[in-house]
């Protein structure tokens, strides 16, 4: 092969090189998705997963939490969850709770925030008990569940998002789900 026709065949191969290293760079960052989305359905599992919560009460009565129901309400970008009450293994009531959703970024997790016991009733009890109820059992639900870990995101997501400049933004509700979009860091 002449001088001239290795030049070439260099020229063509490295420009061939080249293509191949952009596309799979380009690939790469293709990988980082524009948002996370968490559905009803999914928020409803994650739920599920982390009930029936018991506690014990002045070191005499067991207050159990569960069969959690989720209600989106994104006109107050709130998530809602019904819960049954029992006390020992009887069922006396229902609760619920509200909360916003907030991303941590210093262990990537999304997070119960500013939560609200909208609900606490228990069957059948008078109005004076259940006003004493109120005072000790909606500061107890809101601290058991304030800044609980709802969602954490993947480390290797975490990773291509860091190396594209990217960040999640604070999650949003939507009539389908949760949203958090990923965007650029700003500068």
């Amino acid at each position: 092969m002449s001088a001239g026709g290795r030049r070439r065949l260099v020229t063509g191969c490295g420009a061939v090189a080249l293509t191949v290293v952009v596309m799979t760079l380009a690939a790469c960052s293709a990988f980082v998705p524009s948002r996370v989305e968490l559905s009803r359905e999914r928020l409803q599992e994650i739920m599920a997963r982390r009930f029936p919560v018991e506690r014990r009460v002045l070191d005499a009565i067991d207050i159990g939490i569960g069969s959690p129901v989720v209600t989106l309400q994104p006109e107050a970008n709130r998530v809602a969850i019904d819960l049954a009450l029992t006390l020992g293994s009887r069922p006396v009531g229902t609760m619920r709770v509200s909360q916003s959703l907030r991303y941590e970024p210093a262990d990537h997790t999304v997070r119960l925030a500013d939560v609200s016991v909208d609900r606490f009733a228990v069957d059948g009890l008078p109005g004076q008990f259940q006003r004493q109820l109120d005072r000790v059992g909606r500061p107890l639900v809101s601290s058991l569940l304030e800044g609980q870990v709802l969602y954490t995101m993947r480390p290797r997501d975490v990773e291509r998002m860091a190396r594209e400049g990217l960040q999640p933004s604070q999650p949003r509700v939507t009539s389908s789900g949760v949203e958090i979009e990923i965007g650029a860091v700003p500068r």
